[in-house]
């Protein structure tokens, strides 16, 4: 029998090694493309989404940040300087109470629990993912004069906003114009989207038709609602996008459609966007390290389901919106 020398036994772990590495790679491999080719919706689903950054989520109601935490655009209030020369003091025009904790409540994550209170005075302490606390929100009757109620906030991580203050529109300090667009009125607008190839910028051109689901109002601009013509995988270069509404913004446009399904669903059926009870992609993606999970909703419920893009290759519709013009 031939002995083997130390170099000898070293090459054979090695060889041994790899072989099994390669091996692992080609079981991988064929369990993705099986699973690709299994496309019903447990296959990709990985859960349904139970916690949510919920200071991200009230800041996305009111205004758009970056990644970087750098102002975009104000959807939901504005800075009055003739009422007060603070810009980190917005306002909004409501006709009462009602109409105050209606936006309140829009701007709180479902996972955020409510309680009842015959004096609308409420303090939430909002968390992130994993339940960390990250500062308190407060709601309570306006006591000056022609202001109805007051959201106060004591959130660090808040940009660019600290209060609102829910004015009675008939002491609104100018007129607002009606917007261009009445509830269920659509538009068709072109956009470009910015996308790099091996460090080389390109420029992607689309097409988005939208219908209007909230009017412009006091403090509060119009909001334009579309899904895209295509369906799209969960990297899709529209995602990361204004035009593309992050969960906050998608939470809101659920709760605004499914009010009345029937109605918009004519509205859109009438412009040629394909509204229905399926699910769609909107921009938020959670980074596991091991796999990555995109964010899609169903307008017709607000339920948010979390799918797997990085082993499986789901493809749906995009929600799209615009809520940054003034008319």
């Amino acid at each position: 029998m031939k002995k083997l020398h130390f170099h000898d036994i070293v090459m054979k772990s090695c060889m041994s090694f790899f072989c099994a590495l390669l091996l692992c790679s080609l079981c991988v491999s064929c369990s993705k493309d099986d699973d690709d080719n299994n496309d019903d919706e447990e296959s990709h689903r990985k859960h349904a989404v139970k916690t949510f950054d919920d200071l991200f989520y009230f800041q996305d109601i009111f205004e758009e940040v970056d990644s970087l935490g750098n102002f975009l655009h104000r959807s939901i209030g504005q800075p009055l300087p003739t009422l007060d020369e603070d810009t980190t003091h917005l306002f909004v025009g409501v006709n009462n109470i009602d109409e105050a904790l209606k936006y309140f409540d829009m701007s709180l994550a479902p996972d955020v629990s409510r309680v009842v209170s015959v004096t609308h005075n409420y303090t939430y302490t909002l968390t992130d993912f994993y339940g960390k606390e990250q500062g308190t929100v407060s709601f309570a009757p306006g006591t000056e004069t022609n202001h109805v109620a007051e959201i106060t906030t004591n959130l660090p991580g808040l940009k660019h906003f600290k209060r609102i203050t829910f004015l009675e529109n008939k002491a609104w300090p100018k007129v607002a114009n009606s917007g261009k667009y009445k509830l269920g009125d659509s538009r068709e607008d072109d956009y470009s989207v910015n996308y790099y190839v091996d460090d080389h910028c390109l420029v992607a051109n689309y097409t988005q038709k939208t219908v209007c689901v909230r009017e412009k109002s006091n403090g509060v601009t119009p909001l334009y609602v579309g899904i895209s013509d295509d369906e799209a995988y969960g990297d899709d270069i529209r995602i990361p996008s204004k035009w593309c509404p992050a969960i906050g913004n998608a939470s809101m446009i659920a709760g605004i459609i499914k009010s009345d399904f029937d109605f918009f669903k004519a509205c859109f059926d009438m412009a040629g966007i394909p509204l229905s009870r399926d699910l769609y992609w909107f921009d938020d993606l959670k980074d596991y390290i091991v796999y990555d999970d995109r964010g899609c909703i169903r307008l017709d419920t607000g339920d948010i389901d979390y799918w797997d893009i990085a082993w499986h290759s789901p493809k749906k519709r995009l929600l799209m919106k615009i809520d940054w013009e003034n008319d």
